[in-house]
């Protein structure tokens, strides 16, 4: 339910959704999905709006290119509040970075893939290599 913006915010929501609980990834199954939907539902609401100012307040793009370390930019392809276009963008902004978009993974990878860990232990040892000596990663 929403009035004047906030109709078409739901409406948005409605339309991009389709029933998923918290902006959860479609892949997710239905029993860890209710569970990440319970933890976020206990979230403190004045926190969460405060987070959300911050967000939307604090823009970057300016600054994009100006970042010198090695950076990969993840999205999951069902949040809802990243448009996995806006994150290729910022990524194409930063001299060498990556972009992977997630399917079927919405706003929590941390908490939606299975042994997050290990994938983003894999993403970080990526850009380690990228970073090192070419000689030092053979050996």
């Amino acid at each position: 339910m929403g009035c004047s913006i906030g109709g078409k915010i739901t409406l948005d929501l409605a339309c991009r959704a389709s029933d998923r609980l918290a902006v959860i990834g479609s892949s997710v199954p239905k029993r860890k999905a209710e569970l990440i939907a319970t933890m976020h539902r206990r979230e403190d609401p004045a926190v969460s709006t405060s987070d959300l100012l911050g967000w939307t307040a604090h823009d970057l793009r300016d600054a994009l290119g100006g970042v010198t370390c090695p950076a990969h930019l993840v999205v999951g392809r069902d949040d809802l509040w990243l448009d996995p276009d806006a994150v290729r963008w910022a990524a194409g902004e930063i001299p060498g970075a990556r972009c992977t978009v997630l399917e079927g993974i919405g706003h929590y990878p941390m908490e939606e893939i299975e042994a997050f860990d290990a994938v983003l232990d894999g993403w970080l040892r990526e850009l380690a290599a990228s970073q090192s000596d070419p000689a030092e990663v053979t050996r």
